[in-house]
């Protein structure tokens, strides 16, 4: 029968997975497909971090966007950060560990165990080092159902390392 069928049930499997897909992992593209990647907003007392995605954008710099995100932050005495992960389904472990940089007075590993030799040369075993311009204030992490792979492990950082409150 599947053999006989071949084209038919293919042609269906690709009409099901479109649309099963709409309903997952496309809609994670809407609020940025345009880019906007991650953005910053301050209020008067305290300030929003958006990051739909742990990928880089093409006419942004992520390690330049939170260095200046952060001072200004400093300069102007907010100490409440909400960072909003809602959506984000991950990405480069990269930009997480930089925006856990921020977060943090002490050094402390991403991954504890031995790692392959691929994952060890992209810096995966590297360690979170304090950025030179930590937030010292109160931060809150917003997440949901559709929070997998790198935002999973930043928010499993967060929580452990007592560094917001998910």
């Amino acid at each position: 029968f599947f053999s006989e069928h071949k084209e038919t049930l293919e042609k269906a499997r690709k009409i099901l997975s479109n649309k099963f897909n709409v309903n997952a992992w496309d809609l994670q593209f809407v609020e940025y497909q345009d880019g906007n990647y991650y953005k910053g907003e301050i209020f008067d007392d305290y300030a929003v971090l958006s990051v739909h995605v742990f990928m880089p954008e093409k006419e942004k710099d992520f390690a330049s966007f939170l260095d200046n995100f952060f001072l200004e932050l400093k300069e102007k005495d907010i100490n409440k950060l909400i960072i909003d992960l809602r959506g984000n389904y991950g990405g480069s472990q990269q930009m997480a560990k930089s925006l856990l940089s921020y977060l943090t007075n002490k050094e402390f590993e991403y991954f504890i165990d031995e790692m392959p030799f691929l994952q060890t040369l992209l810096g995966f075993s590297k360690p979170v080092t304090p950025a030179s311009n930590v937030f010292d204030g109160k931060s809150v992490v917003l997440t949901d159902g559709s929070n997998f792979s790198t935002t999973g492990h930043f928010c499993a950082l967060v929580k452990f390392h007592n560094l917001g409150t998910l």
